[in-house]
């Protein structure tokens, strides 16, 4: 969920009103401190993670569901409380659920915590405080333990939308490869980027969440060019350089795709290995923060794939000197398709995230991994 923070006036409505607890929303006076109470918190949230997401709001005394006034919490206790709910979802469930948010609203009455929480496609979640092992959902009386075969179902249609993430991701390296995307036929190497968010499966034109406006106007630059040329068209918008060598196509699902053929140069069948982490990492980077603008909910999938690369070598320093050209190794594979990486939240570093795609890359190229970070796992290429 995104959007606006509740403010005061709000909060007086759904008492106003009596909007109830069900699907989508949850009221609690406060989080006690004991195991039960800590267990009925995780258990409210993460039922509402597993079905449609919604609120959950802490500070709101309730009977039988209907809300009955703001008890608040003291001000200079909110920031100690939230870090408190924090720790507890980041220890207490499993997976962990990406993308959740808790807004301070401030009242006559006191502060409320008002969770937002996405519907996540990274689950089923789990509670598991004191060994706890207990899945939950929610219908419009609230939230309820699922049983095995409903476990199994989440389980099921879980996997299934990965494997829907996966056909996407094919289908799309088809297109770019069939020469029917900007970059035309391919005449030599391509890099292809996918951001791939779960939720893109479960929206429509719509009825997307995401702000496709918004989208185009943070698009990231293509790989490795300023752009030049942008146009709408049936999947969305894209943009390009002058030489449509390099794209950005925006997906209104959310989605973002890369690719670039410039980068990998024909002539001399090279990867510039710094160049290519570089660059590959500055497009991650940008996407991230442009799909986080536009109301994207994580987790989001990111696939790196390089086409026609059979016959390619990584050039390095040490690879530039006379006496290696014989020994290089090469890349004996047209396609290499890197398993894809998960982005649980939009807070993270571009390179960490990539790093294991990288390394990878380089194995496919002779190499035990990428040598371009240092010891502590941080990107830092050679210096020149």
């Amino acid at each position: 969920m995104t959007g606006t923070p509740p403010t005061e006036a709000d909060l007086q409505r759904l008492i106003t009103e009596e909007i109830p607890e069900g699907r989508t929303i949850e009221y609690k006076q406060k989080v006690g401190s004991q195991d039960a109470d800590k267990k009925e918190f995780l258990a409210d949230v993460t039922s509402l993670a597993n079905t449609l997401g919604g609120a959950l709001y802490v500070g709101i005394r309730e009977k039988n569901g209907i809300p009955l006034e703001i008890m608040g919490l003291p001000p200079d206790q909110a920031d100690a409380e939230i870090q408190r709910l924090e720790n507890l979802l980041m220890t207490g469930v499993d997976p962990r659920i990406p993308g959740f948010h808790i807004d301070q609203v401030k009242t006559t009455q006191g502060v409320v915590l008002a969770l937002s929480i996405p519907r996540s496609w990274a689950g089923p979640h789990m509670v598991t405080l004191k060994g706890t092992s207990r899945f939950f959902a929610r219908n419009s009386n609230g939230k309820y333990q699922l049983d095995q075969p409903q476990i199994r179902e989440l389980f099921v249609g879980s996997e299934a939308r990965a494997e829907r993430l996966r056909r996407f991701r094919l289908d799309r390296l088809a297109y770019i490869a069939g020469g029917e995307s900007v970059l035309g036929r391919l005449a030599h190497g391509a890099i292809i980027v996918h951001l791939l968010p779960f939720q893109m499966l479960d929206v429509s034109v719509t009825s997307s969440s995401v702000d496709f406006d918004l989208a185009v106007k943070q698009r990231p630059r293509p790989i490795n060019a300023s752009t030049a040329g942008f146009r709408y068209n049936f999947d969305g918008a894209v943009s390009y350089d002058t030489g449509k060598t390099s794209y950005v196509q925006i997906f209104r699902s959310g989605a973002l795709e890369a690719a670039d053929s410039a980068l990998l140069q024909l002539r001399k069948l090279t990867i510039p290995s710094t160049a290519f982490e570089e660059q590959t990492g500055l497009l991650v980077g940008e996407a991230l923060k442009c799909q986080q603008a536009s109301g994207v909910v994580p987790p989001v999938y990111v696939c790196l794939s390089l086409l026609n690369v059979r016959g390619y070598y990584f050039a390095t320093r040490e690879q530039n000197a006379l006496i290696h050209l014989l020994e290089r190794p090469i890349i004996d594979s047209s396609e290499l398709l890197i398993p894809e990486i998960t982005a649980a939240s939009f807070d993270v570093d571009p390179y960490s995230l990539l790093r294991p795609a990288f390394d990878l890359v380089w194995s496919a190229a002779g190499f035990p991994r990428s040598q371009n970070y240092d010891q502590a796992g941080k990107w830092k290429p050679p210096q020149t």
